[in-house]
């Protein structure tokens, strides 16, 4: 997996895009302490367009882990962009 920053069109700034090789659901990372949400939060963010799917969902939980759910071994996610990522805690 690789993290490969680009030009963002959308806002003018970086794209932060992972590379990356999921066939199923799986562990992206982990966030370091100092932002961890204090709760579970769910996300979609853009994919690589396969089979007309072209979003995934991102969950980041207490322990920091960030995961992805939705790939499948008929469906490969080649990467993923996350600076679209947000989510609201309530």
């Amino acid at each position: 997996m690789s993290v490969r920053v680009g030009l963002g069109a959308a806002v003018g700034g970086p794209a932060v895009v992972v590379t990356c090789s999921f066939t199923a659901d799986g562990r992206l990372g982990t966030l370091p302490a100092t932002i961890r949400p204090p709760k579970l939060t769910r996300g979609i963010c853009p994919r690589n367009n396969s089979l007309g799917i072209n979003a995934i969902r991102i969950e980041a939980n207490t322990a920091g882990a960030v995961n992805v759910y939705g790939p499948q071994a008929t469906n490969k996610v080649t990467w993923i962009q996350l600076d679209t990522f947000s989510s609201v805690l309530r």
